[in-house]
């Protein structure tokens, strides 16, 4: 790496986006499917991590 790094820590207020459970079911024993209702648009890529 070349140059300044900056590093934040996340505040759930600014960077945060509330939701709303839409889904939830058992795919099996030890796995379970969430869906969730952003309360606006969500901007995703590939790869990209979300936290819960």
């Amino acid at each position: 790496m070349v140059g300044d790094l900056a590093v934040e820590v996340f505040d759930p207020q600014r960077d945060g986006l509330p939701a709303t459970v839409v889904g939830c079911d058992w795919l099996c024993p030890t796995v379970l499917r969430l869906r969730l209702g952003p309360a606006r648009p969500l901007r995703y890529s590939a790869g990209q991590h979300q936290v819960l």
